[in-house]
């Protein structure tokens, strides 16, 4: 369970769902936003679904400031600029 000890005795051992294996401390996340006790192995909160890991919290946040058509035309910019920078490549890389 990665490089995490027990904070009731300090062992390093825990197994995959956060149990101590030395004492049999549950460890639980707690909710950034309403500060309700989850599994180690949850997503998102029991209680108002907010993201427990960094990088759905990250995610949402983008999709809640960004706008469905901004983020499409950020798609459709980065795959056109992909694009025209390949064919340049191959157009500029074939010559003599």
């Amino acid at each position: 369970m990665g490089n995490l000890n027990c904070p009731k005795c300090d062992n390093a051992s825990l197994d995959a769902n956060g149990v101590c294996v030395n004492c049999g401390y549950v460890l639980r996340l707690i909710c950034p936003k309403c500060a309700h006790t989850n599994s180690v192995k949850a997503r998102f909160c029991g209680f108002c679904g907010t993201g427990t890991s960094v990088s759905i919290r990250i995610k949402k946040e983008i999709r809640s400031r960004v706008s469905y058509v901004a983020r499409m035309r950020i798609k459709h910019f980065a795959t056109g600029l992909a694009f025209g920078t390949l064919l340049a490549l191959f157009a500029f890389g074939a010559m003599p």
